[in-house]
């Protein structure tokens, strides 16, 4: 049998529960039955038998959810998932019967059916085992208040206190309130006079076999027309129009206001993701603004246009809202069923309504204004020097706007997205995320100005997400980086604690900080790459002379030098090359040349000196492994040079320290004279043995100095 869960609002149902009664009249009641089931510890085959048959019931009418009652022990009994995956769109109510003494093992089952589009109820609040505790900790959709606290509250002030405690409590987790057992018309009044989303007894209908529908006296529970003559702003207005739509757990609205040519979102109710600063023509949301033109699809699984902000989500509608000839805004409705013709009616009548006080009170603009917080950091962020100490600046900068714990900023080139920093209480788990979660994640944000969580039950458990979520993460903002209109990198803030909703002036701060992060990574690009072509040579594409400066005058670029070689290279008989063959042939033999000392040095250090002059710095070793490595550069320019009757001669000398390397270069080059004196072709390492200073030295004739230039 099953049971209506009536909308308080207008009387629609919102769902229908799936009753077990016991077939044969032993004078025995469901709870009698359970007991003796439990004693005879057979209680588990006997809810999945009742699952089952509820599956078999197939889907209630217009997609409704169909609500069915499990115990914690049957959640996790093995047999469960397959029976879940035959339910229809599906609440799982945790019964009263059994207190959850594990949560650590339920919730990150929860946790994955969540994701994949099914709902949690908590039955029987206020009675039971159906404590605060479990309303906290499975972060239900709906929260079912007892009846024993529904049965006589229009006479009993204590009961409408509690009442009205336990709907502020599901109100402020994302929840939707039901009461339970309604059976009189004075207990219904005051239901609604507290605000209650959804009612359930047998004054609105009795369980039945046929989708039983509610009788008169639901349905003259519904208000007047919406009436938003009151409202003094758009905010105001924009908040009684998704009130009036929040009663159904199964429409989530939004509505949209232009904000610089990008929609934003001034008022939600039900998304786990805010999809914000939409541009025009993206989704179905951005599609409806650009085109001026309502968008209606029954099912978005079949059109590439949707943007999923909540799993489970079947239809959506979006209205486009003008003032005057101007498109202003969007006003729009996810469906987790089909969307029904009475509901495109409401959407459309809703939408009338918006547009016509939003002609009397105005748009209205957001607070553009940059908060104190954010003035701190922009300096810093603003003046950074590198691409790297920008990238640690920017993710502390985050930190103190977004009042997160934990900061991530990527790198996006081509394909290619890289952490280049985090930092905070789950850097870690940021540095693990997989290359297919960091892409999704890019993706989600590549085309919005921002994606944030939206204070909502199953905030992070869709997408991208999902790892975030079942690591503990409970809210999140992420921010694209621009260089102009080039995606460039995204920031993301992270925090475990607090509530899930991030405010929009926490939003807006984190965007301002992501166009001057952008900003300045396009400024540091341009001069990166004006360094690097400073202080590489044009002909062989190796550093130069300017790059060798720079280390010899910083110890610190000279420090992971400390320990090793240096090598001078000079060519024997260069001149030759050019005056017989061409200064074409010479450029060729020069590029070949300083390929082969770009490759000996690998991730050293590689330089053209000038001229047919060349360095190279070899990483720490013992004498004879770096005199056979540059007898090794000998050997392989030997074979480029030989068919123009050249040669190469090689000074080697030890960098002592972060502080040697001119010296290195000094004594190299002695060695090289050294080598030229002797004939040249081949590698001399300079010795300190000779303390002769070189003026005393056997001069090298004039006619081998012209030579090695």
């Amino acid at each position: 049998m099953v049971q209506p869960l009536v909308r308080i609002y207008d009387g629609a149902v919102a769902g229908y529960e799936a009753l077990g009664r016991v077939v044969d009249d032993c004078g025995c009641g469901p709870a009698q039955w359970l007991e003796a089931a439990e004693a005879y510890e057979v209680r588990d085959e006997l809810e999945l038998a009742f699952l089952r048959a509820a599956a078999a019931l197939g889907p209630p009418p217009g997609g409704l959810p169909l609500f069915v009652n499990v115990s914690a022990a049957t959640l996790l009994d093995p047999r469960f998932e397959a029976i879940r995956a035959s339910l229809p769109a599906h609440v799982l109510e945790l019964s009263e019967h059994d207190r959850i003494e594990d949560y650590a093992q339920l919730l990150p089952r929860l946790r994955a059916w969540q994701a994949q589009g099914t709902l949690v109820a908590v039955d029987d609040v206020g009675a039971g085992y159906a404590n605060m505790a479990s309303v906290l900790q499975l972060r239900p959709a709906y929260v079912k208040i007892d009846r024993s606290l529904v049965n006589g509250l229009d006479r009993d002030a204590r009961r409408r206190a509690v009442v009205t405690a336990l709907h502020t409590l599901a109100s402020s987790s994302g929840a939707l309130s039901v009461a339970e057992g309604v059976e009189r018309p004075e207990e219904l009044a005051v239901l609604r006079d507290l605000g209650i989303d959804l009612a359930q007894g047998y004054l609105l209908a009795r369980p039945g076999e046929c989708w039983p529908v509610p009788g008169v006296l639901a349905q003259a529970t519904a208000p007047a027309a919406l009436d938003v003559r009151g409202a003094a702003d758009a905010h105001v207005l924009a908040q009684r129009v998704i009130a009036a739509f929040s009663s159904d757990p199964q429409l989530l609205p939004s509505i949209y206001l232009a904000r610089g040519g990008q929609l934003r979102c001034i008022a939600r109710h039900g998304q786990s993701l805010v999809l914000d600063g939409i541009e025009a023509g993206m989704g179905l949301t951005g599609t409806a603004y650009a085109r001026g033109l309502e968008v209606l699809v029954p099912d978005v699984t079949v059109d590439p246009r949707y943007r999923q902000a909540v799993p489970g989500v079947l239809s959506e509608m979006a209205v486009p809202l003008r003032v005057g000839d101007r498109v202003v805004g969007v006003f729009n409705v996810d469906a987790l069923r089909r969307i029904t013709e009475a509901d495109i009616a409401d959407v459309r009548r809703a939408a009338r309504a918006l547009e016509e006080r939003l002609a009397v009170v105005g748009v209205g603009e957001e607070n553009d204004s940059v908060l104190l917080r954010l003035g701190r950091v922009i300096p810093s962020v603003t003046q950074s020097q590198s691409l790297r100490e920008l990238a640690k600046l920017s993710v502390r900068a985050a930190l103190e706007v977004g009042g997160f714990d934990t900061a991530g900023l990527w790198a996006v080139d081509g394909a290619s997205t890289v952490l280049v920093d985090a930092s905070g209480t789950d850097h870690e788990l940021l540095r693990s995320l997989d290359d297919a979660v960091v892409g999704s994640m890019r993706e989600l944000v590549e085309a919005m100005a921002s994606c944030y969580s939206g204070g909502q039950d199953l905030d992070l458990v869709s997408g991208p997400t999902v790892a975030l979520s079942s690591a503990g993460v409970r809210a999140l903002c992420a921010v694209p980086l621009r260089d102009g209109r080039r995606l460039v990198g995204f920031i993301l803030v992270t925090r475990r604690t607090g509530g899930s909703a991030v405010p929009g002036e926490v939003v807006q701060a984190m965007e301002l900080l992501g166009l001057q992060i952008g900003s300045r990574s396009a400024a540091l690009a341009v001069v990166a790459e004006l360094e690097h072509n400073a202080s590489r040579d044009p002909l062989t594409g190796i550093a130069n002379r300017v790059l060798l400066d720079a280390v010899l005058d910083d110890p610190l670029a000279a420090a992971p030098l400390a320990g090793g070689w240096l090598a001078v290279i000079d060519l024997d008989r260069f001149k030759e090359v050019n005056d017989q063959w061409g200064h074409s042939a010479g450029d060729e033999v020069l590029r070949a040349v300083a390929d082969v000392v770009d490759t000996m040095a690998g991730d050293t250090l590689a330089v053209r000196l000038g001229g047919d002059e060349f360095a190279f710095v070899l990483r720490p070793s013992e004498p004879d492994e770096a005199v056979a490595t540059c007898e090794e550069v000998r050997r392989r320019t030997h074979v480029l040079l030989q068919p123009y009757g050249a040669d190469v001669s090689i000074g080697l000398a030890r960098i002592a320290d972060e502080h040697g390397v001119r010296a290195a270069l000094v004594h190299a080059d002695e060695a090289l004279y050294l080598r030229k004196h002797i004939g040249g072709a081949g590698v001399t390492a300079w010795s300190a043995d000779d303390t002769r200073p070189p003026a005393q030295r056997p001069p090298i004739p004039l006619g081998e100095r012209r030579r090695r230039r």
